[in-house]
């Protein structure tokens, strides 16, 4: 896509690298403030994989600015609460209504998908935009940076001219890793083992989030998709199985983790927090720029925020390269998700007098005051 003149000045598009969740959102962003927008995917093929996801209120309310809420709310589902459980007496501790009380409180509701159905909605809103060309199979491997320009060439052969570049790439990103060479991802000690079954019958509370913490592990499962399938995350230490878990958990957990015929298991890692996300040119957006821990419930929602507040900047009219700072004005917010993920992860797999006291004070605590708690991240606005 050659640039377009504006004003007698040629504005080139912006090019995004890659075409996950971030990326795609980012195109939006970008046709949204009628920017004319280039997705390069190293994939010869679009195929989002991975498990379910969760999106509170902030995602929610990021994707109704994206212009997306309508295709992704076709697709996700609306559990009516979140219940927290002991994983080892089975014990309900606390029951979070996921209804109008929450939605009211907020502004926005909360649901649950699966990475592949978002991905999915986020491309048919993609491809209604005519703003936006794809090029599938295009590996990035040289990157220059000009007074008014990028150019990128492809292990393809291909070149592409924009005005800025958005890196979209995931936890891995390789093009952070060119601008940033010490944000290798770390790895966090922990692993998700992933699965995906047929609703178990006769499971209590299968419609909604639930949340198993044991000492050392954690367990959550929620329904995605259309006929309704289980989504199972179980949260172990390196070198502990499902099945050391399902051995000292209770009968629900213990039936639960046998069900699963094979899981698909994945290291928790996160990148190292960046003082900013911008260098000249180029926008670290999503996991590429703060990839975390999953404990918080928040990857695909900080993606969103980021793409809603470039969506802003660029429909203000701010002046080019200069905006970029404005999303990378985020990092403080990004920061406190960070850390909030980490502690979740702790709490979660509590042990002894921690566990104890996290337990009474999840009972104890009133539903306002709960709710309040999470004010800072669901009440925020691009």
């Amino acid at each position: 896509m050659a640039g377009v003149a504006k004003g007698g000045v040629i504005q080139h598009p912006i090019i995004i690298a890659g075409g996950g969740i971030g990326g795609l959102a980012a195109a939006l962003a970008c046709a949204k403030a009628g920017r004319q927008t280039i997705i390069l995917e190293r994939a010869a093929a679009f195929e989002e994989v991975g498990a379910g996801l969760q999106l509170g209120p902030n995602a929610v309310r990021a994707l109704k600015i994206l212009g997306a809420w309508d295709e992704v709310a076709a697709i996700a589902t609306a559990p009516p609460a979140i219940v927290m459980r002991d994983a080892r007496s089975g014990s309900v501790i606390r029951r979070v209504r996921l209804t109008e009380v929450f939605s009211n409180r907020y502004g926005a509701p909360y649901r649950v998908a699966h990475r592949a159905d978002l991905h999915a909605a986020l491309m048919a809103c993609v491809r209604r935009q005519k703003k936006i060309d794809i090029h599938t199979g295009q590996e990035i491997v040289g990157l220059e940076q000009y007074a008014d320009h990028v150019r990128l060439s492809t292990k393809q052969g291909t070149s592409h001219v924009g005005e800025i570049l958005v890196a979209a790439d995931g936890m891995n990103s390789g093009l952070r890793q060119k601008l940033w060479p010490e944000s290798a991802a770390v790895l966090a000690g922990q692993v998700m083992h992933r699965a995906l079954i047929d609703m178990p019958p006769g499971m209590v509370d299968v419609d909604c989030v639930n949340l198993w913490m044991g000492p050392g592990y954690h367990v959550v499962h929620y329904p995605v998709g259309s006929p309704a399938r289980l989504n199972i995350i179980c949260v172990a230490h390196v070198g502990q199985s499902p099945h050391d878990i399902a051995a000292v958990a209770c009968a629900e957990v213990r039936s639960l983790l046998q069900t699963v015929p094979q899981w698909l298991p994945w290291d928790a890692k996160h990148v190292p927090l960046l003082s900013r996300w911008h260098r000249d040119r180029v926008l670290l957006l999503g996991d590429a720029a703060h990839g975390t821990v999953p404990f918080f419930a928040q990857g695909a929602a900080m993606a969103l925020e980021d793409a809603a507040m470039l969506c802003a900047v660029l429909r203000n009219g701010l002046p080019l390269p200069h905006g970029l700072a404005e999303v990378s004005n985020r990092v403080a917010r990004v920061k406190a998700v960070h850390k909030a993920s980490v502690r979740q992860g702790k709490i979660y797999s509590a042990s002894g007098l921690i566990a104890f006291g996290r337990n009474v004070a999840l009972r104890v605590l009133p539903e306002d005051a709960f709710l309040g708690q999470l004010s800072w991240l669901y009440d925020y606005r691009p």
